[in-house]
Order: structure tokens, then sequence, then C-alpha cells
């Protein structure tokens, strides 16, 4: 049976992409950061968990050695583990900046470094990374986790150019609206009083994102109203993997394909402009 590696099951997207492979027959390797954690994968035999925290790179490749010893070989290297942070860019401390930073990006490089020479040395295998929407539709209050994204958008590209000689695929996952616990434990909302000049954030353009996110904007690119399941998420990422298809994005379902493809119709400039007006329209 192939193997796939995933870090972050625990739950969201990472457990529902568990689930849809092991059902397929694969053979899944699943991080979580502690035992204790209720994933409900405990009734799949094909599926073994591994203890991972991505902050802690040191025990990264101690960990994939492992999974290549219990496996024998990895065919799919997948990078999903993830947080957020919520408010103005400056209100992010230092420690919360680097956070999200280690655990958004530079885990994702460390999980590649672990398991790149596996994959070199058999000339095979699919790299997939858990991207966003959010790495190109930018929405104020998410800063630090669009940039993390958009630099998985590059890192994506990058490796794909430099390992396709190798054998090596690389798959980028956009999605949008996808069920998890992301934007609730997931996500930390930086202190409101910090900065007053920032009152006007809290009082109004959250609010207003939000309006965004529900689909209640008229005029802005798409709607992500329709939150899909994650093992709806997980079938896209099978696909994407098993269907031969040399596609490099992938979206999660046809409402973030809408709002690419309504993103694309504007000029940049138009892009910025809409949102502009439509965040200070609401300043006091």
């Amino acid at each position: 049976m192939p193997t796939i590696f995933i870090t972050g099951v625990s739950s969201g997207i990472g457990n529902g992409t568990a689930k849809v492979f092991a059902e397929h027959g694969w053979n899944v390797a699943g991080t979580v950061l502690s035992f204790d954690e209720e994933t409900g994968l405990d009734k799949y035999e094909n599926i073994k968990l591994y203890e991972l925290n991505v902050l802690d790179y040191e025990n990264i490749p101690k960990v994939a050695e492992q999974v290549i010893a219990d496996f024998g070989k990895v065919d799919v290297v997948m990078n999903n583990a993830g947080i957020g942070i919520m408010g103005p860019i400056e209100n992010a401390e230092y420690e919360q900046i680097l956070k999200i930073l280690k655990v958004n990006v530079v885990g994702y490089i460390m999980v590649l470094k672990a398991f790149l020479p596996h994959l070199r040395a058999n000339k095979s295998g699919t790299i997939v990374n858990m991207g966003a929407c959010n790495g190109e539709i930018i929405h104020p209050g998410l800063g630090y986790y669009c940039l993390s994204k958009a630099a998985i958008a590059s890192l994506s590209e990058e490796l794909l150019m430099e390992l396709a000689p190798l054998g090596i695929d690389v798959k980028l996952i956009e999605p949008s609206g996808v069920k998890s616990n992301l934007g609730t434990v997931g996500t930390e909302m930086l202190r409101p009083d910090m900065v007053e000049d920032y009152k006007y954030f809290y009082d109004h353009t959250v609010a207003r994102m939000f309006g965004i996110v529900e689909g209640n904007v008229p005029g802005h690119p798409g709607l992500h109203i329709d939150a899909i399941e994650p093992e709806q998420m997980g079938a896209v990422i099978y696909e994407a993997v098993t269907s031969g298809s040399k596609q490099f994005r992938w979206v999660s379902h046809e409402h973030t394909k809408i709002m690419f493809e309504d993103r694309e119709k504007m000029t940049f400039q138009e892009y910025i402009d809409f949102y502009k007006d439509y965040y200070l329209n609401d300043k006091d």
C-alpha cells in the first residue's frame, strides 16, 4: 500500500484527509501534538499517529526516520499544520510573529528537508503544501496568516521547478471555507487595547471583514459562505495526488474558483480600490 505523511491530523483538513486516504487503502502516518488528543482516527488500522510539534525542529528528522522505518517508503508528504493570528500587524509581539512564521513556513521547510532525501533516493513522490486562498485574497486582520500562505505559494512554485527533474511532483492546495478549528482555538486574537488608533479596526474592520467572509458584500470577488466538510477537502487532495493530473494549484470547491476568477476580472488597482473604499467607508 502507498503511504502518505500528514502533519496536523487531530482535526480539520488534516483529519479529513487522513480519513479519505485511509478509506482508499493508503497507509497514513499522521502527526498530533499529543497522543491524548481525541482524533477519531483510532478505528483505522492503516493510520499510525506520531507526536510532533513542528516548532520542535530538532525532532522532525527523528519522526521522519521513524515513519520511513515503519512503512519502508513514503509516497506523499503533506504539510498541513498551521496557526493563525487575528489583529493589526503592529499589535503582534515579536514572539507571536516568530511563532506563526515558524509553524506556517519554517515548519513546512523543515518537514520537507527531513523527507526530501528519501524522495530523491526513490526518484518519485509528491509534496502537498496547504496554502490558502488568503495567500492571494487578503483580509485585514489576518495579515500574518496571509503573508505566511503567500510564502507557501512561492515556496511550492520554487519546489515544483527544482524537483521536477528528480521525479518529485508538487501540489499547492488553496482552500477557502473548510470547517475546522483554525478560526477558533487555532487563531490567537491580539489584544484590542494595545494601540488606541486601532480602535476602528476592532469596532468596524473586523465586522466588515466577516461580512466578506460570509458572502454579504456585493461586488467582492467571490463568496465562500458554503464551508465544506474536511473530508470533502480531503477528497480534492486525494484527486490531486492520484489523478495523474499535471495541475499545480488546487482549490477546495466551486465558490473558491469563483473567488479567484472574479479577482482576475479586476485590475490590481481596481481590487485595491475596492478594498480601501469598503473599509474606509465604515471608519468614524
